[in-house]
């Protein structure tokens, strides 16, 4: 089992590539990236057919999603919408005012986290609009316009189903 590569170690990898060949940098990328392996690393890595440490190095640098424009900004623009939630919006303002790391913020209770981000309202004079933004988090996308030519299998009369009769089995529930 593989893990994606970080930042750093992106950056190590193509730092090799001006020094070592390929053989030896796909090694290493699966060396680094390996979470778990039934047998010793060692013994996985010799037993695998010929080529499958490259294309198992060139998977985990594929999905580490730094050498694909298409993969960083699908990326950027799902993490560009989750930065406006109220829950990263809490942990950027408490970390910016208090110089927390990420990790640290989220190791918090969530009365400790409501202190900082308070507290960062104040110290940073800005208070921030917690209704308005609660109420886009839980807008419910709108239901498809539905075609008035198309027919629903429950008419305006019709009664809705019993769906306690319905769990217990009931055949004339149908």
């Amino acid at each position: 089992m593989f893990r994606p590569l970080t930042f750093s170690e992106y950056q190590m990898v193509l730092d090799l590539e001006e020094h070592l060949d390929g053989p030896f940098i796909n090694d290493t990328i699966l060396r680094v990236t390996c979470l778990w392996s039934e047998d010793p690393l060692e013994e996985m890595l010799d037993s695998y057919p010929a080529g499958w440490v490259d294309v198992l190095a060139e998977l985990v640098m594929k999905h580490s999603g730094f050498m694909d424009q298409e993969t960083f900004l699908d990326t950027l623009g799902r993490k560009r919408m989750a930065a406006t939630r109220m829950d990263s919006i809490i942990e950027m303002f408490s970390c910016a005012a208090f110089n927390l790391t990420t990790k640290q913020f989220r190791d918090l209770s969530m009365e400790e986290q409501m202190d900082y981000f308070a507290k960062a309202e104040e110290l940073l004079g800005q208070q921030v609009d917690v209704m308005a933004i609660l109420s886009q988090d839980t807008e419910k996308p709108k239901a498809p316009p539905v075609d008035p030519n198309m027919e629903s299998i429950v008419g305006p009369g019709a009664d809705a189903p019993d769906f306690d009769k319905i769990l217990k089995g009931d055949e004339e529930a149908f």
